[in-house]
């Protein structure tokens, strides 16, 4: 049996300065035997039972409960990244959802910012397109995370007003990474400067891989370079002395 659920916070901070900007919600599950599991295990199974609208709930009413807790103990304004499946899309009422959270835990709705994989969500059907319509009406910030590994990316950086697009950590930190890949990742954080939006590196272990994401233009980092992902209080400690 699953002995309890969590969230742990991974810090994304900003490219130039080092500051903490924002922090990624991920998901943790204790077994009572086995200890935590791994999300490659659990969400696959989450997802084609139909729990991941369960469990996805919780992540985001928690999720926006914390960023409240920080605020009131001092924090900043930073972001909430949270991640949405794609069952999490087409069942339940996932605006509904998020409207809540939002206006019961007293939140600016920009600093709640909802990941959309692209390789997972991105590459559907219409339905999907118009109910992402409908949470960027509530004031959210939407991010296109794994960007570059799908298809259907460019089609809905045309259609939506994207905040944010998170450049898959396999540009940078892929043992087959090569000067093509560079170039692509270069040429990504081009289009989203066009576009007005951020771009985050994902995957930073190295400083040369963070003076690599600095030559591209990107305007925010993550990776274990800058801290592994972290309980709440943990996490509090980086503004609250």
């Amino acid at each position: 049996v699953y002995k309890r659920q969590m969230l742990n916070f991974q810090p994304i901070v900003d490219a130039t300065t080092g500051d903490t900007v924002a922090a990624e919600a991920l998901l943790r599950w204790e077994h009572s035997k086995y200890g935590f599991i791994s999300p490659a295990e659990f969400v696959p199974v989450a997802e084609s039972t139909g729990l991941m609208t369960e469990i996805g709930e919780f992540v985001i009413k928690t999720a926006c409960r914390q960023l409240a807790d920080w605020r009131k103990a001092g924090s900043p304004p930073i972001r909430m990244a949270v991640n949405l499946s794609l069952c999490q899309l087409l069942r339940g009422d996932i605006v509904a959802t998020i409207r809540n959270a939002i206006t019961e835990n007293r939140i600016a709705p920009e600093l709640l910012e909802l990941e959309l994989s692209e390789r997972g969500v991105l590459n559907q059907s219409p339905a999907v397109l118009e109910v992402v319509r409908e949470l960027k009406k509530l004031g959210v910030r939407i991010s296109i995370d794994d960007f570059g590994t799908g298809q259907a990316a460019i089609s809905y950086l045309k259609d939506l007003p994207i905040d944010v697009i998170k450049i898959d950590r396999s540009y940078i930190s892929g043992e087959d990474r090569t000067a093509r890949d560079a170039a692509i990742a270069a040429g990504m954080v081009a289009l989203a400067d066009r576009l007005d939006a951020d771009v985050v590196a994902e995957g930073i272990e190295t400083k040369k891989q963070l003076k690599l994401a600095r030559e591209w233009g990107v305007t925010e980092c993550q990776g274990f370079l800058f801290d592994k992902a972290l309980t709440g209080a943990e996490f509090a400690k980086r503004f609250v002395k």
